[in-house]
């Protein structure tokens, strides 16, 4: 799956009505690895890896306090889900994110929060 193809599923309201945006790390919650790389998946996560949505979702953290929560963009976005500045419809619908199955990038490097010294063998 490409970025272009997961912007199509979430914009595909009938299968995925409260999705805003998609990322390209893989998205299914399983203890293994996914093998299937034209299956994706719809999470309820956030993930500062990747991330792409529309311009109404621009709109909404313009409109916000994105640039008021100073810890980082990634808890800016937690923060302005959590408080429903982006995606006011909450609690009524459940944000979701569309997401491949297998990761379409990695991280770079060996250390940090997303990836530990046992990730190294798939980063070579």
């Amino acid at each position: 799956l490409t970025l272009a193809a997961l912007v199509r599923l979430k914009n595909n309201g009938v299968s995925c009505p409260a999705c805003w945006g998609v990322f390209l790390k893989w998205g299914c919650m399983r203890a293994d690895k996914e093998l299937d790389v034209h299956k994706a998946c719809r999470v309820k996560t956030f993930t500062n890896t990747g991330v792409a949505f529309n311009r109404s979702i621009l709109a909404q953290i313009e409109q916000s306090t994105f640039d008021d929560f100073r810890d980082g963009w990634d808890w800016s976005m937690y923060h302005i889900i959590q408080t429903q500045q982006l995606l006011p419809c909450q609690p009524d619908c459940v944000p979701h994110m569309v997401a491949p199955a297998v990761s379409r990038i990695a991280n770079i490097g060996t250390h940090g929060v997303t990836v530990s010294e046992d990730d190294a063998e798939s980063l070579e």
